[in-house]
């Protein structure tokens, strides 16, 4: 059928070659596996147990646009969970240069007493809505897109 049945045989793609292309192949694939699938945005700060009228809070600095975020039922303190049973909101304040607006918030937790010690240094994070990797760059470029008009 064919008479030169040899050249085809021995016409093979080199090995490094069919190697590139198959890690090319697999790094797309994991992007965009990357984008789709869902985990949970997490909120950290750092806060201080505080004492007052003999009951222990965890105070946070927390900015004005995510205060609104922090009404979550369990709260992750030095990466334990507690059930919050409410927040307290204090005045606002202006922390860094960039003029951005600050609250001090008060969290009502059940500490255990190695936790228990007044100005106690302690890492606080909430856990917030699933997303992916899709919409945070979707709502970061929306954002950008706005103040770019709004100026």
């Amino acid at each position: 059928m064919y008479q030169n049945k040899w050249l085809v045989i021995e016409s093979k793609t080199p090995r490094y070659i069919l190697l590139w292309l198959s890690f090319i192949i697999f790094l797309l694939f994991s992007f965009f596996l990357s984008l789709c699938i869902p985990f949970k945005q997490k909120q950290y700060y750092m806060g201080f147990v505080t004492k007052i009228e003999n009951e222990y809070y965890v105070k946070i600095y927390s900015s004005e646009k995510e205060v609104g975020k922090l009404n979550r039922k369990n709260v992750w303190i030095n990466e334990k969970s507690y059930p919050l049973a409410y927040t307290k909101i204090k005045e606002a304040y202006t922390i860094d240069a960039s003029l951005d607006v600050f609250h001090e918030v008060y969290l009502s937790v059940s500490l255990p007493k190695e936790l228990k010690i007044e100005n106690n240094k302690v890492e606080v994070y909430f856990e917030g809505d699933k997303t992916t990797l899709f919409r945070i760059i979707l709502q970061k470029l929306e954002k950008d897109v706005y103040e770019t008009i709004k100026e």
